[in-house]
């Protein structure tokens, strides 16, 4: 059988028949990749995610990576003791992983007030890595900083569909996350791109991960602050982008292809469109009808007392 017959047999939005047939996906997911790609490996992440008895399952396309979310809670557990939630960010969240990306678990938590209230403060951060899977945890009072500075990474995470740990915490900050969408967030993705392109693509280093990277910041911010949306997801954006060399360089990464050609035609082609999308980022700021800064800072305090007072012991 081709791999085209697969791809016609999996590429579906899952019938909620299937939804109380777990043992089909935990079957058949394995084996289509035991038989393409003949040796077991981790599968490549697509948006049509179903969860089943703690499994996320995510149906396998050229370009998507299944997710074994029960692995990764194994992993996470007993990291931090009051967890408010961790989702999968880099490039799985982005739209695209590859079979050798990292598995970027971010989130937060909260120490228990006691510890903060002492002399002995918690650190901020708890961080463990371990293979592939990389660990970071903010306590919530600095998480909340980052997402009143702002800072998109925090707000991507937050939303984050690949969700492994979630809470009524998690739940209620995702409401007031809201008002942190604002036109100040054109830094923090006009500076993602800009320091990536300096860093890597002009000094030549030009890998076709480091290009998306750039692309998609563009590409987020810019729908951010035209839409009043968030997607980190580059497939998603590039719906209403429409770019062509988009599509182009994602298939190029999921088939491993690492660098780019100087001088080539999709070289040329990618740094238009880059430059094409710095300048449509910083009209879109002049333009967009998002407030100028975070309009609820006030309520992002109270929910932070709130926080304290349920965890004080």
């Amino acid at each position: 059988m081709s791999l085209n017959y697969f791809r016609k047999i999996f590429r579906f939005q899952i019938h909620p028949f299937f939804l109380h047939r777990a043992y089909l996906l935990d079957l058949l997911i394995p084996f289509y990749h035991l038989i393409i790609d003949n040796k077991v490996q981790k599968p490549p992440i697509y948006k049509h995610l179903c969860t089943v008895k703690n499994k996320t399952f995510i149906i396998p396309t050229a370009q998507s990576k299944v997710v074994n979310t029960k692995e990764l809670k194994k992993f996470i557990k007993g990291k931090t003791k009051n967890p408010v939630f961790y989702s999968l960010s880099g490039a799985h969240l982005y739209g695209f992983a590859s079979k050798d990306s990292d598995y970027d678990i971010r989130g937060c938590h909260v120490e228990p007030t006691r510890k903060v209230l002492g002399l002995q403060k918690p650190r901020g951060v708890v961080e463990a890595m371990e293979e592939d899977n990389d660990f970071v945890s903010q306590e919530i009072e600095k998480f909340i900083g980052l997402m009143l500075k702002p800072n998109g990474n925090v707000l991507e995470q937050l939303y984050s569909p690949i969700k492994l740990v979630t809470s009524k915490e998690h739940r209620e900050l995702k409401k007031l996350a809201k008002g942190c969408f604002c036109k100040r967030l054109y830094f923090h993705y006009n500076g993602m791109a800009m320091q990536n392109y300096k860093k890597f693509l002009d000094k030549g280093k030009n890998t076709v991960k480091k290009y998306l990277y750039v692309l998609r910041s563009l590409m987020t911010g810019t729908y951010l602050l035209e839409k009043g949306k968030l997607e980190p997801n580059i497939n998603e954006t590039n719906k209403y982008f429409k770019s062509s060399i988009v599509k182009e360089l994602i298939k190029l990464k999921t088939k491993e292809q690492s660098t780019l050609p100087r001088n080539s035609a999709i070289h040329n082609k990618a740094q238009k469109q880059i430059a094409d999308l710095f300048y449509r980022l910083k009209e879109s700021r002049e333009k967009s009808k998002l407030p100028e800064e975070p309009k609820n800072k006030e309520e992002l305090n109270e929910f932070l007392i709130k926080t304290r007072v349920k965890y004080l012991k």
